[in-house]
């Protein structure tokens, strides 16, 4: 039997799989050293890779943008992820640009979103930054997107002004949801109906429904004012005041279209016109006024 000196022993290991014969090293000791370069060269790559998924991760979230819950969780898991791995650039937001603002000024949406310039871009929250702005009264909806490398997109969905709601003597713009949106330069919604008292806004929806279903009636509308929470009377151009029932309004709102293009109603002087009862009109005629008209439409 041949004897072999352990000098003469091969220890260099085989590449992993390939078989028996592969020469174990037993301790740090035996295992060869590990070359600064070769350190460096893997933390490179380390930071490379890095990068690559938080920029992936960001550019699919800012696809996906920012309204579902998992999405802020994704956020977490990003700026932990950038956290944790030294040396890679923070990316500092520089720009925040707003679009689909017709009525806010974009330097307000921008101050709503919060003081972001300078931060992380991978850091911040765009469900709290959503949140900011759509809690301003002319935002119905926002969508915030990150543009790597440095930029902020907000985009807004504004209300529309349906109607102008006084109350206590304070004027309002209010959507057709009778959300208010604003208090100030009303009078560029001058043209708007007007809704009056307490309780108008929760219904001027159902409201917008009822004139709407007599398009021949609209162009008379002036105002509708709330009484007692329940019913609206609606003020006409020719002064009337109609006076609509708690119950059935909208038959009562086709009644009165009936009688305008049968007999003209809305173009004679007329103080009142009372539809409360069903079956039944009460005309209060001006002073002045021929009362044979009033028989006329109560035939």
């Amino acid at each position: 039997m041949r004897t072999l000196n352990p000098s003469q022993v091969n220890t260099r290991s085989r590449p992993a799989g390939r078989g028996p014969g592969r020469a174990l090293a037993k301790g740090r000791a035996n295992l060869p050293a590990r070359s600064t370069s070769g350190v460096i060269n893997s933390l490179a790559i380390l930071r490379r890779l890095a990068f690559i998924l938080v920029s992936s991760v960001t550019v699919v979230s800012g696809i996906v943008a920012v309204q579902n819950g998992y999405l802020d969780q994704t956020q977490k898991v990003i700026a932990a992820l950038w956290a944790e791995v030294p040396d890679l650039p923070k990316i500092p937001i520089k720009e925040i640009e707003v679009i689909g603002v017709q009525y806010l000024d974009p330097a307000e949406v921008i101050a709503a979103a919060g003081p972001l310039a300078g931060q992380s871009i991978l850091a911040v929250s765009l469900k709290n930054i959503r949140a900011n702005v759509v809690a301003l009264g002319w935002v119905k909806d926002a969508t915030i997107v990150r543009q790597l490398p440095n930029k902020l997109l907000i985009t807004v969905a504004e209300r529309q002004g349906y109607a102008l709601w006084q109350h206590q003597d304070i004027l309002r713009l209010i959507d057709r949801d009778g959300v208010e949106i604003t208090r100030e330069k009303l009078t560029l919604f001058a043209g708007l109906p007007l809704v009056v008292g307490k309780g108008a806004p929760e219904k001027v929806a159902e409201l917008s429904v009822l004139l709407e279903s007599e398009p021949a009636l609209m162009p008379f509308v002036i105002s509708a004012v709330r009484v007692g929470e329940r019913r609206w009377n609606i003020q006409m151009r020719n002064g009337a005041e109609v006076m609509l029932p708690e119950h059935h309004a909208q038959l009562a709102w086709k009644r009165l279209a009936e009688l305008q293009q049968q007999h003209g109603l809305l173009h004679r002087d007329i103080v009142s016109l009372d539809l409360r009862i069903p079956d039944r009109l009460t005309i209060r005629p001006n002073k002045g006024a021929e009362l044979g008209k009033r028989k006329d439409l109560n035939t």
